[in-house]
């Protein structure tokens, strides 16, 4: 997402992070721009646009529910939620993904992910709040059991180095008529106001979702503008073994870098150098170093803990008992740097890891039953 996120800015876009949008601003009966909240720095300011499009996902509705409910064959959003477990590679390693059968028709995928075992995925109706999602406990044993039903393994909870799970934006008619209520496709409706609400579909389908929206645009404005998505790659590539060698930083660490960043390794590599003591790793048996902390807050607007954990590394999910027990050096580890690089006096730093651990708990990183690798 970060990779997508710098390729819109090379084109131009600015990308705003910590915003909210409040209300759509209506010239004349037509969307003109969006009233937006400033969540870390308070204040509201408008942002007006030729063209408003809404692609939030499972929040698409929440944005002039009325125009867009009662408006002919214009959904609901039902978010669905898949939890998802990682593993020890010392408890299961696979070398390539399996589609494991887990009963009544339905099959789960297991597959190697950034040093750990990846378990998921479940698809269950979600009503709970959508700011927090944590794993479901009944999802957690039965992707458990039918792992070792699989492999005829015996893993448990207390074996699990984090859980986590995400919702899905499913799009239902409401109509109770229809034997086949809910789509899992991707949908792009216009209305009223002239507003483009694009949502259902899934991660992997993000470029035909972009493409949909974008041709309705130019269709729309009487323009001839073909899309040039599959032509444009995603960030620089780059081999570990083109990257600088840095006393500290080992050959697993190099090759997740080449896998996140591509060429923009050599940038973290740099401040590595510069400060020896962000070329460690944060946690031991994971590669990920703690000069990316400073790469997160200077280009990729992390402001707290949990953007660093969660959302630009994804140490929480790869080691959430360890992040998540209190004390953790780690953690204070992350914070130093983070704050070092946002000017955080001692008050901001413990209050940034008390968050970063009510965080923690509300995403229920680490599974009941966890604990800590001692």
């Amino acid at each position: 997402v970060l990779t997508v996120l710098g390729e819109t800015e090379r084109f131009g876009a600015i990308c705003a992070n910590r915003c909210s949008v409040s209300e759509l601003i209506e010239e004349g009966g037509r969307a003109a721009g969006v009233r937006v909240r400033d969540e870390l720095g308070g204040g509201e300011f408008d942002l007006r646009a030729e063209t408003v499009v809404n692609a939030t996902g499972v929040w698409a509705d929440r944005l002039r529910p009325t125009e867009l409910h009662e408006e002919a064959e214009v959904p609901v959003i039902r978010p669905s939620r898949g939890t998802h477990l990682t593993i020890a590679r010392s408890t299961l390693a696979v070398d390539a993904g399996v589609i494991v059968p887990a009963g009544g028709g339905r099959s789960i995928f297991v597959l190697p992910w950034l040093g750990r075992t990846l378990v998921g995925t479940t698809d269950r109706d979600y009503e709970g709040d959508l700011t927090h999602v944590a794993p479901d406990v009944e999802d957690i044993d039965y992707l458990l059991n039918a792992v070792n039903e699989f492999f005829g393994s015996a893993i448990e909870r207390a074996d699990l180095t984090g859980a986590y799970a995400g919702v899905r934006p499913l799009i239902s008619t409401g109509d109770p008529k229809k034997s086949v209520d809910i789509s899992r496709k991707e949908e792009l409706y216009e209305t009223s106001s002239g507003m483009l609400t694009i949502t259902g579909g899934k991660l992997t389908t993000w470029r035909r979702m972009a493409q949909l929206t974008v041709d309705r645009l130019v269709e729309r404005e009487g323009r001839e503008a073909p899309c040039r998505t599959r032509e444009i790659p995603l960030g620089l590539p780059a081999e570990p073994g083109e990257l600088p060698a840095i006393d500290g930083v080992d050959r697993e660490s190099l090759a997740l870098l080449a896998h996140r960043y591509g060429h923009a390794a050599n940038e973290v590599l740099r401040v590595a150098r510069s400060e020896p003591a962000l070329a460690r790793r944060i946690v031991p048996d994971l590669p990920d170093l703690l000069a990316e902390v400073v790469i997160a807050a200077r280009y990729e607007q992390a402001s707290t803990i949990a953007d660093v954990l969660l959302r630009r590394t994804r140490l929480g999910l790869l080691d959430g008992p360890r992040l998540s027990e209190r004390g953790s050096e780690e953690v204070r580890a992350v914070g130093e740097v983070l704050g070092g690089e946002l000017g955080w006096d001692k008050s901001a730093l413990g209050a940034a890891i008390d968050d970063w651990h009510r965080t923690a708990d509300a995403e229920g990183i680490a599974p009941p039953g966890s604990s800590p690798p001692r």
